[in-house]
């Protein structure tokens, strides 16, 4: 559930493994034959690239596999399906074996009892209400970063994690020396870019708009530039170069069922390969 960046790849991923991946690592079933169904209330994916973005995700996705249900509103979820509300108000329900959650989170239990004892407001996702300076009010030595912080309505991202953490750093440095920092905070927004599959993804900045294997290309550089260290760097680009040159990926599946089998099965090679006595 969730048509954004993060559904989006996730969709995209699992969809690509099951068609790639695991092809040809069952004897009785066929991987590539798992639905992968996408769920969002609005009207297309990637919505907030905007519409030729947007369509092109669409596109990318159908081409996997990914079933788009655009415009349905998940009321119910148990271990066997979900229950979908449509615009229309139709309920339909599907049968599922694994779901995925990815159209939002609460803030952690930290948040409330922070709000509790500081008597510092929240947003509707339990996120604290902060000041400009990332403090909340009336308290000028506690600051809020991350999915814990609520300003100016931004997101739950991880640069704006990085940002809020940045500034906070340097905030409580320069208090440790008896300086403040007068500079409210500002959020500088670098775009966007989600990954579909391999050789599709799009990026959104102020400037441009782009996707395909320019996209994908350009996601890539992003994610090895944001590692931290060279090391992490220089292995990542290894790693990558060699799982995309020779389409290979080492992610292989298994289920509860399996898990249980194989421990009934090592119990009864164990209790085999015990020899018995005369009395027993």
């Amino acid at each position: 559930m969730g048509a954004g960046p993060t559904g989006v790849e996730l969709a995209g991923q699992v969809r690509e493994v099951a068609t790639k991946t695991l092809r040809e690592e069952y004897r009785h079933i066929k991987p590539e034959d798992a639905r992968v169904l996408l769920f969002d209330g609005g009207s297309a994916p990637l919505a907030m690239f905007g519409p030729k973005l947007s369509a092109m995700a669409a596109r990318d996705l159908t081409k996997l596999g990914v079933e788009l249900h655009m415009g349905s509103i998940v009321t119910e979820a148990d271990l066997q399906g979900v229950k979908v509300k449509d615009h229309e108000g139709n309920i339909t329900r599907h049968e599922v074996g694994t779901i995925l959650w990815t159209a939002g989170v609460q803030a952690p239990p930290l948040a409330s009892v922070v709000a509790k004892a500081t008597g510092a407001e929240q947003d509707r996702a339990g996120r604290i209400c902060v000041s400009d300076d990332l403090t909340i009010p009336g308290h000028p030595g506690v600051l809020v970063t991350g999915d814990m912080m609520s300003l100016d309505k931004l997101p739950g991202l991880a640069e704006v994690a990085m940002q809020t953490g940045h500034y906070a750093g340097r905030k409580i440095t320069l208090a440790s020396v008896d300086q403040t920092l007068d500079k409210p905070f500002t959020y500088h927004d670098l775009g966007s870019a989600a990954y579909i599959s391999r050789g599709r993804a799009v990026v959104s900045t102020r400037r441009m708009h782009f996707g395909g294997f320019l996209g994908w290309v350009a996601w890539l550089f992003i994610h090895v530039g944001f590692l931290t260290g060279w090391h992490n760097r220089i292995g990542a680009l290894f790693g990558w170069w060699y799982a995309f040159t020779r389409d290979l990926r080492r992610e292989r599946g298994f289920t509860i069922d399996d898990m249980a089998i194989a421990a009934y099965s090592s119990q009864a090679d164990s209790a085999a390969s015990i020899p018995k006595t005369q009395a027993g």
